[in-house]
């Protein structure tokens, strides 16, 4: 196409290229470019209808596309332009065959009409212009349809040319800008092959991460199993996914000026892979230690925040994605692993430092995710050993300061102080040692009792939280570990085969943790079973505790008869769950043969998303056999809220009130035993 007074074509597609390869164009380049210009902005009706034809050579429309990149605003008029564009982007001029690209051929026409699409002057604009986004929602098959071609034309796995990174920067630029649009973002979401092409971009070692994290994360909103698995198949696989969605998150937050944005994009992608229970890509994102990264990238962001209650936007955004992750991984398989990683990665700080932060957020749903956390998530999941422990250490560790300046002044006071307590509960029933010095964790290996800095030892990379002093521990203490690892388990991440579900220190703790448990709640029972069934004999009875009920995190009481107890269904017809099942059988026998002899115990608690029940057997049995306390008063014991318990003092509101500071309220609870609660 020649324009009678402008430059000749030639001379402005090489103004085009020198852009493109050597950044911005000269000054004469710029007198030619704008000579061009001036051309076009006389005969916007003739330019319109020269290169609306079939005719219309691929030079012509790159240099329409930069004249309208670097014109000053209104120069040129963009209603003709985006027509233009729109016209070589129709779904009938996609070749059916993929040809490389030739000169002036369709593929290379709506190249250049894609580069003009995807300038920042135009998705700005299209924000605004409710006609622009009428003819892209009528023109998006089309779009669609070339982007998806020239994609699989210019773009393999290992391309390294300056041209394929193009393609892969624009595509992902021009498809997150329509993304962010609410009326096209709809569309957009109803399109078969979208998630897979942008999970290739997204995958492509050279591919423009934020633009291309962005654009995958708003298409998955809200997705399902069946999208889940075409993000795994144009992935790579789950596994694969999930190394590299984590991979990108931490060069995101490990550079030396993190930028806010970029992280809250990567962690939204987390949210959306890992956003379904028992999906492959749930599993392998927190078996990549998601939980622990997440909970980094929150203490960084809390530094960037600093004092401040309310932080920029996207500082903010990291904050909401952050807590969301953690407030949902918490409650998957394996739960407790990913509450120990958080804890160990600095959970307790980030609380502390971003509670006043949440509570002035504008929207509700962090404060919720945050309150979650603290009021249900931990405390539920402090009937397992390995998290008491990691809790205990952490807790020692906290700024007793900034719990008074943050968390006693923020809507999360009660919860925290109710933590604190629990924390102080079940570190006396597991018999942990009093404390280690500030910033201290304890070698693993049970044959030394070296203790120091985490920087100072060496953290296991499999599970992430326990620590050793040396190569030699780790080596000695390994037997020991080693049943408790996610190393043993890595072909065991899809949940296939037999998997160890609870480490055995944990499963030791629950017999003792149930057994301390249910001689507490005695009095209680006693009182409950005279109330209910007065005519029962005590022996009878099945003595609960539930473990699951956020009002009461240290547990409540409840009684089953023995002659018609049954355990819970475990589901599933394998030989491990059958054997467990005789085993149950012959327990229940056991018991009803002699009833007096023997007390059936059982504590029901979570286990991810799961209510789980186990069971213990006591002998004696305590009904028949009455424990002996130091005072039978259990109305002074500090922690006897519960259901069927009598009314009294209730330490947590008292603790609430208390003007204390926090570390004199902390010593008074460091080294409490049950004698003394009694």
């Amino acid at each position: 196409m020649s324009i009678i007074g402008g430059p000749s074509i030639p001379t402005a597609k090489d103004v085009l290229r020198s852009y493109l390869r050597h950044g911005p164009p000269s000054d004469e380049e710029i007198l030619k470019l704008d000579g061009f210009i001036d051309v076009v902005r006389d005969s916007a009706d003739k330019l319109m209808e020269s290169c609306t034809k079939p005719d219309t050579t691929s030079a012509s429309l790159f240099v329409m596309a930069r004249a309208y990149s670097d014109s000053r605003e209104d120069i040129i008029p963009p209603d003709a332009l985006v027509k233009i564009f729109l016209w070589h982007l129709s779904s009938d001029k996609v070749p059916s065959k993929l040809t490389p690209p030739v000169e002036n051929d369709a593929s290379e026409h709506a190249w250049a009409c894609l580069l003009g699409l995807g300038h920042p002057k135009f998705t700005v604009a299209l924000g605004d212009n409710a006609d622009w986004q009428r003819r892209i929602l009528k023109s998006w098959p089309g779009i669609f349809k070339w982007a998806k071609f020239i994609f699989n034309q210019r773009v393999t796995p290992e391309s390294d040319s300056q041209d394929a990174k193009e393609v892969l920067s624009v595509l992902a630029y021009l498809i997150c800008c329509f993304s962010t649009i609410p009326k096209l973002a709809v569309e957009l979401r109803k399109t078969g092959g979208l998630i897979d092409l942008l999970t290739r971009l997204w995958v492509h070692k050279h591919a423009e991460t934020y633009h291309a994290s962005s654009a995958l994360y708003l298409t998955l909103n809200g997705c399902m199993a069946k999208e889940l698995d075409v993000v795994c198949n144009a992935g790579g696989g789950p596994q694969e996914v999930a190394k590299l969605a984590l991979s990108r998150l931490k060069k995101a937050m490990n550079t030396p000026s993190p930028s806010a944005i970029h992280i809250s994009t990567h962690t939204y992608v987390l949210n959306n892979l890992g956003r379904l229970p028992r999906h492959p890509l749930t599993a392998c994102v927190l078996s990549e230690h998601a939980a622990w990264n997440v909970t980094r990238m929150l203490v960084i962001i809390s530094k960037l925040i600093g004092s401040s209650l309310k932080p920029e936007r996207y500082l903010q955004e990291c904050v909401y994605a952050g807590f969301a992750f953690l407030r949902y991984g918490f409650i998957r398989d394996d739960s407790y692993k990913w509450v120990c990683q958080s804890l160990d990665a600095g959970l307790l700080p980030v609380i502390i430092e971003l509670s006043l932060v949440v509570e002035n957020i504008d929207h509700h749903h962090p404060k919720e995710c945050l309150r979650h956390i603290l009021r249900e998530t931990l405390p539920k999941h402090m009937i397992y050993k390995s998290v008491i422990k990691v809790m205990k250490r952490e807790m020692e560790d906290v700024d007793a300061e900034m719990v008074d300046r943050r968390v006693r002044k923020s809507y999360l006071k009660e919860d925290w102080m109710s933590l604190l307590l629990l924390t102080e509960l079940r570190s006396n029933v597991a018999q942990l040692p009093k404390s280690l010095r500030p910033g201290g964790v304890a070698c693993d290996n049970i044959r030394c009792n070296r203790s120091g800095k985490k920087n100072e030892l060496r953290r296991c990379t499999g599970c992430h939280y326990v620590y050793f002093c040396s190569k030699e521990c780790q080596v000695e203490g390994w037997p020991e570990h080693r049943p408790m690892c996610r190393l043993k388990n890595k072909q065991n991440i899809y949940r296939a085969g037999s998997q160890l579900m609870f480490y055995e220190s944990d499963a030791k703790f629950f017999r003792e943790l149930f057994a301390s448990d249910a001689s507490v709640h005695l009095p209680h029972l006693r009182k409950l079973a005279a109330r209910k069934f007065p005519k029962e004999p005590g022996e009878n009875f099945v003595i609960c505790i539930d473990y699951t009920n956020p009002e009461y995190p240290a547990g409540t009481c409840s009684l089953k008869n023995i002659n018609t107890y049954k355990f819970q269904d475990l589901g599933g017809d394998d030989a491990e769950i059958e054997n467990m099942k005789r085993q149950d059988a012959e327990k229940l026998k056991q018991v009803r043969q002699y009833p007096k002899e023997f007390t059936l115990i059982e504590g029901t608690f979570v286990y991810g998303e799961q209510i789980f029940s186990r069971n213990l057997i006591t002998r004696p049995n305590i009904w028949v056999n009455r424990v002996s306390f130091d005072n039978d008063d259990d109305s002074k014991w500090a922690w006897s809220r519960c259901e069927n318990g009598p009314s009294g003092p209730d330490l947590l509101a008292m603790l609430a009130s208390a003007d204390s500071p926090y570390d004199e309220l902390q010593n008074n609870f460091s080294g409490m035993n049950m004698e003394d609660i009694d």
